[in-house]
């Protein structure tokens, strides 16, 4: 995806952008979902090239014109009603004078923006975090779900449940959302004695009993 905007932005061929081309794409694609202004932008990530960030902005703006509607109906929605709705149309308040923005405006128009993209990702993972708990419930199964950090769900496996359930999260994290809300996501799995300890797995390769796989 950063190269697709690295293309847009400078309007290039894949094979011509360069490899800084697509690290300001990526930067500038966080900073303008955080709230960062290009102004913002310049001077932290281009050594206050001015001119170079609000060309980066202008130009993916222009690519992505739903973006800045966005970004302006979530600044309108918190200035009108003080709270901004998210994915699953539920709403968070935001006002300016709350105790997060102690009076900050910007900091205030940079939440309403953000936090319905942030929300989404958390919302997301606890759909799925229920439809792994159906499924160890269904199969009554040993493991358990201990842990969820925004997108990420920690569970307790059972060893002799490794091969079922480990071979079933990753399928079941990307159809959800990609059934319910046309969103294609694509899930990761590590697996480890403890947190800080997981190796990636890319792929499980089973018997149909899971008692033997790879």
């Amino acid at each position: 995806i950063h190269m697709q905007n690295a293309c847009k932005i400078f309007k290039k061929k894949p094979e011509d952008v360069t490899s800084a081309e697509r690290r300001y794409s990526k930067m500038a694609s966080f900073m303008i979902l955080y709230g960062g202004d290009y102004r913002n932008f310049g001077e932290e990530f281009l050594d206050g090239d001015i001119k170079l960030a609000k060309y980066i902005y202008d130009s993916f703006y222009e690519a992505y014109p739903e973006v800045a509607q966005y970004i302006e109906a979530k600044h309108e929605e918190m200035k009108k009603y003080g709270k901004v709705t998210t994915l699953m149309n539920m709403f968070l308040s935001i006002s300016p004078d709350d105790d997060v923005c102690r009076g900050d405006e910007g900091k205030a128009l940079r939440i309403a923006q953000n936090a319905p993209i942030q929300s989404a990702a958390s919302m997301i993972a606890g759909c799925c975090l229920y439809e792994i708990m159906k499924f160890i419930v269904d199969h009554n199964m040993k493991s358990k779900i201990i842990l969820f950090v925004h997108d990420s769900i920690e569970v307790d496996i059972h060893p002799a449940e490794m091969l079922q359930l480990a071979s079933q999260i990753v399928p079941m994290m990307n159809k959800f959302p990609n059934e319910q809300f046309n969103m294609p996501v694509k899930a990761d799995l590590v697996l480890g004695k403890s947190i800080g300890q997981e190796v990636t797995i890319e792929e499980i390769h089973c018997n149909e009993d899971f008692t033997e796989g790879e």
